[in-house]
Formats: C-alpha cells, sequence, structure tokens
C-alpha cells in the first residue's frame, strides 16, 4: 500500500518536475533521500514496507510531496 501510493507520487512529481532538467528517477530518489537525511537504499526499504518512516520523515515527504492530511493518512497509515 505504501509503495504503490508512494512510488506514484514521486514518479509522477519527478515527471513534473524534473523532466526539464533531464534527472533520471535514480537521481531523483536520491535526492528526495538527501532531503530526508537517510541514504537512497534506506528510502527503498521504507518504500518496499522493509522499514518504518520515522515521523519527521513523513512530515517531510508530506512537505515535499504537497499532501493533505487525508492523502497522508492513506499512504503512511491504516486508516478505515
Amino acid at each position: 500500500r505504501i509503495l504503490i501510493h508512494i512510488v506514484y507520487d514521486l514518479t509522477d512529481r519527478f515527471i513534473k518536475i524534473h523532466t526539464a532538467k533531464k534527472l533520471s528517477l535514480k537521481s531523483y530518489f536520491e535526492d528526495v533521500a538527501e532531503r530526508l537525511g537517510i541514504t537512497r537504499q534506506a528510502l527503498g526499504n521504507k518504500i518496499n514496507n522493509r522499514a518504518e518512516f520515522k515521523q519527521g520523515e513523513i512530515s517531510a515527504l508530506q512537505q515535499m510531496l504537497n499532501l493533505n492530511l487525508t492523502a497522508t493518512n492513506a499512504i503512511f497509515f491504516d486508516v478505515k
């Protein structure tokens, strides 16, 4: 669930923001990881549910991706 939403959001924003700069998707994920203060491998582990996102990372991603509370909850929490 997290993987699908995060990858979709990151990829969608990558296409919109970075296409003009001709950056690779790998470069984009490296940029996101750097902004979170983690490695690209750590980000991959979190996206693939092998590790949990910390609250500060969730807040940073919420700002980076311009997510509202509903989207944030749907992506990061099992809200029913």
